[in-house]
């Protein structure tokens, strides 16, 4: 694997940015990205990005706690995966669902958190 550069710091952070917006500007994201009822495309932005932050980490670009925070969401979000909750991914949830409220907290905690 490569170090990571700026591009991938800056990426983590737009995609932990989003998971932090209100439900209606996500649902707005969504449909301006192409997948309107496809809530799952947050997760997957953050998932893109999980694989640098250790690496962010030891160049110090990220703390531990932060380091930790991260992996915190990124659990939480997995969490929220499988048939069973299928409805979760759908962009009502976004609103409408309290798994959805808490990964906007934790998301929101990441972000003051860097300040």
């Amino acid at each position: 694997m490569t170090a990571p550069d700026g591009r991938t710091l800056v990426r983590l952070m737009r995609a932990v940015a989003m998971l932090a917006m209100p439900a209606p500007i996500q649902a707005d994201y969504l449909v301006r990205i192409g997948t309107p009822d496809q809530a799952d495309e947050l997760a997957l932005e953050l998932d893109d990005n999980i694989s640098s932050v250790a690496a962010l980490r030891d160049r110090g670009s990220l703390t531990d706690a932060e380091y930790t925070m991260l992996h915190a969401l990124n659990r939480r979000l997995d969490s929220m995966s499988g048939h069973d909750n299928e409805l979760l991914w759908r962009t009502s949830a976004l609103a409408e669902s309290a798994d959805w409220r808490e990964v906007r907290s934790m998301a929101q905690e990441f972000l003051q958190s860097v300040g």
